[in-house]
C-alpha cells in the first residue's frame, strides 16, 4: 500500500518522501514478479490528475499542468485546466495570477471551475510587436505550470519494523514479494487444516447417523456415557473443531456432543442425502485447495481487487 498512497515524514536524523503509484500498475507488477518476470518501470500517478509526468532522471520528476492558447478575433486567449499537483486554485491566483495580471501580461481571467475540474480562461493583452508564438513561451515560464519532484530518500520501516533505506523501487517490491509469499504460504496450511477439521467433522456426522440406521451403534436405553464407549471403540472423533489442549496446555476430554446432539430428523433419508452432499462438497474443495499453488491464490486475489477497482471506476 505504500506505494499506492505514497508517504512522506520526517524524524530525528531521516526523511522520506514517496510519491503515489497507479494500483493497476502495482496489481501488473506484483502478477509479473508472481510470473517471474521483470518489474515494469511506474511513474508517479496523481489519481484524475490530466497534466503529464516526466521522468528527468532516476526518481527526478517534472509535473506539468494543462494549458492550451487559441488566437480569436477578441486575442489570444489560453485555458488551463490541470494545475500541478498540490497547488489549490485560490492559491493560484494569489501567487501567480494576480501577478501577471500586474505584469501587464493579461488583461484578466474567468473561472468556470467544477467539483473536480480546474477550469481557468485568460484574457492575454496584445502585444503588436511580440509574436504569439513568443508571447507564449514567455507565459509558460511566469504561469509556473511546471514543479520537481523526487524521491531521493525513500526510508521505510522493514518487514521487522525497523527503519531502512531502500535504494529502488524494486527492493521495496522485492521485500513485499518475499514476505507476501511466505504469507500465502502460511494461509493456505491454515485453510487446508481449517477446511480438514470441517470435513472429519462432516464425516463423522455422516458415519454416526449410518451406524445408528444399520445398527452398529445402539443408542436405545443407553446412558451418555455408554454411548461414548461405543463411539470410542469404533473409532469416531472427537469435535475436530475444537482444539485438543485447553489454554494451560492440559488435555480436553473428548468432546462427543456434535453427534449426541445431532437432531432426530438427521436419520430421514433427506436430511442423510442432505449431510452426505455437505460431506462431498467439503472434500471436493479440501482437494481443490491442496492442489492450489500460493501462486493460484496470489494471483486470484489481484483479479478479485482488479474487478472491484473496475466496479469503482464505473461508479465515477
Amino acid at each position: 500500500m505504500i506505494l499506492i498512497n505514497g508517504a512522506e515524514g520526517i524524524g530525528t536524523g531521516w526523511a522520506t518522501k514517496i510519491l503515489p503509484r497507479c494500483t493497476r500498475e502495482v496489481i501488473n507488477n506484483v502478477q509479473r514478479l508472481i510470473d517471474g518476470r521483470s518489474l515494469q518501470n511506474m511513474l508517479p500517478h496523481f489519481r484524475n490528475f490530466q497534466g503529464t509526468i516526466e521522468e528527468t532522471s532516476p526518481y527526478q520528476y517534472i509535473i506539468t499542468g494543462k494549458v492550451s492558447y487559441r488566437r480569436l478575433r477578441s486575442g489570444l486567449k489560453a485555458t488551463i485546466t490541470e494545475l500541478p499537483v498540490g497547488i489549490w486554485n485560490n492559491k493560484y491566483k494569489e501567487k501567480v495570477l494576480d501577478f501577471v495580471i500586474k505584469n501587464g501580461l493579461i488583461r484578466n481571467y474567468e473561472e468556470l471551475h467544477t467539483e473536480s475540474n480546474v477550469h481557468f480562461i485568460l484574457h492575454v493583452i496584445d502585444k503588436p510587436l511580440i509574436s504569439d508564438k513568443k508571447q507564449i513561451k514567455i507565459l509558460n515560464r511566469l504561469l509556473k505550470l511546471r514543479s520537481a519532484a523526487s524521491e531521493n530518500s525513500m526510508i521505510l520501516f522493514d518487514e521487522k519494523n525497523a527503519l531502512r533505506k531502500y535504494n529502488s523501487m524494486e527492493d521495496i517490491f522485492q521485500e513485499f514479494f518475499e514476505v507476501r509469499r511466505q504469507k500465502y504460504m502460511e494461509r493456505k496450511e491454515y485453510e487446508l487444516k481449517a477446511m480438514g477439521q470441517k470435513l472429519k467433522f462432516t464425516e463423522n456426522q455422516v458415519r454416526f447417523v449410518n451406524a445408528i440406521i444399520d445398527g452398529e451403534i445402539i443408542i436405545e436405553k443407553k446412558n451418555r456415557a455408554e454411548i461414548i464407549i461405543q463411539l470410542a471403540e469404533k473409532g469416531f472423533d472427537s469435535n475436530p473443531m475444537k482444539m485438543k489442549t485447553s489454554l494451560n496446555g492440559s488435555r480436553i476430554s473428548p468432546d462427543f456432543a456434535y453427534l449426541l446432539d445431532m437432531p432426530l430428523c438427521r436419520l430421514s433419508n433427506e436430511e442423510i442425502l442432505i449431510l452426505q452432499e455437505k460431506r462431498n462438497e467439503l472434500w471436493r474443495q479440501f482437494e481443490a485447495l491442496k492442489s492450489t499453488t500460493w501462486k493460484s491464490l496470489w494471483s486470484m486475489d489481484l483479479n478479485v481487487l482488479s474487478t472491484a477497482l473496475d466496479k469503482e471506476e464505473r461508479k465515477m
